[in-house]
């Protein structure tokens, strides 16, 4: 993991392709030569490690190589020297949403032809004497994608309870904490399903559920901490409770946790996928491992390059 921090904290969590240029340098000499600590020669003549860099929003599957040059000649002209590439959906006002009929419906963020343009764009940023970095998913949450499966998501605490009257051997099948299957976020999403912007049904939140814990409780008055019983390994794999019960009324919890099914966003719809468990090393582990083996596998001999 060390390996994969030392990397964040280098490119600010940035897969930059940095490509020095002797411009950069040779402007420097200049400025030794009339005094480097002059501020107003500085300012007046800045280095290309001083210039300015642009976050690059990429809008869907509305990109061409020739589009792709005509931005980096501009801001180049223009004395900016580095880009931030970020792919989003084909419209943010700001939720997601899709133009019909597109020309280049096979422009998917993270699919093969978008990384063709994106090596074409890394090659036109060395070719200009530019920087060129690019977010690590899709949309602005940086930490997700349809590679991120229910298990390494976002996790969302949840429970069911029963009451029951002590004395006895309980004999309880526990119910299985449900939720509300649509997505647990703050925001709304295009829903190409329904065509809708809106906070879609996640069917893993039906369908994938981990247990916690068992607690069983006095059903009445302030709980001491002493009062409650983890009957944990009373239940079995399908729910069955077998416990004998002291005397009293018994609230019996049954906690486990879910995909909160909350998804990066605005990206296009076919790119749009979970946000991973920032709370779980082994997710974000994975996450970077994908995004890092992506990077290398389509820009390895363009990266670090000078």
């Amino acid at each position: 993991m060390h390996k994969k921090l030392k990397v964040i904290t280098n490119l600010f969590c940035v897969f930059a392709l940095f490509t020095y240029n002797s411009y950069g340098q040779k402007n420097q000499i200049e400025i030794t030569k009339n005094q480097l600590t002059d501020p107003a020669i500085i300012f007046s003549n800045p280095p290309e490690a001083a210039k300015p860099g642009v976050l690059w929003m990429w809008m869907g599957s509305n990109l061409s190589k020739d589009g792709i040059t005509k931005d980096l000649e501009a801001l180049k002209k223009a004395g900016f020297n580095r880009t931030t590439m970020f792919s989003l959906a084909d419209i943010t006002t700001p939720w997601a949403a899709e133009i019909k009929n597109s020309p280049t419906p096979k422009i998917i963020s993270w699919s093969e032809p978008w990384w063709k343009l994106v090596r074409h764009a890394a090659e036109e940023s060395k070719r200009l004497q530019m920087e060129f970095g690019m977010h690590n998913c899709p949309g602005y949450e940086s930490s997700g994608g349809v590679w991120i499966t229910p298990e390494l998501s976002m996790q969302e605490i949840c429970w069911s309870d029963i009451t029951v009257t002590g004395s006895s051997h309980i004999s309880l099948q526990l119910k299985k904490p449900a939720v509300d299957p649509r997505a647990n976020q703050p925001f709304p999403v295009y829903n190409h399903e329904t065509d809708l912007i809106e906070k879609p049904e996640i069917a893993a939140r039906k369908t994938y559920y981990k247990d916690i814990v068992v607690l069983a409780m006095p059903a009445t008055g302030i709980v001491a901490k002493e009062s409650v019983i983890d009957v944990s390994g009373k239940m079995n794999a399908g729910g069955m409770l077998e416990w004998d019960a002291p005397p009293g009324e018994w609230k019996i919890y049954r906690f486990g946790h879910t995909t909160m099914g909350a998804l990066i966003q605005p990206a296009q719809w076919q790119a749009t996928g979970l946000e991973c468990d920032k709370m779980s090393q082994a997710a974000v582990d994975f996450h970077l491992d994908h995004v890092i083996a992506e990077t290398q596998k389509h820009l390895g001999d363009l990266i670090g390059t000078v």
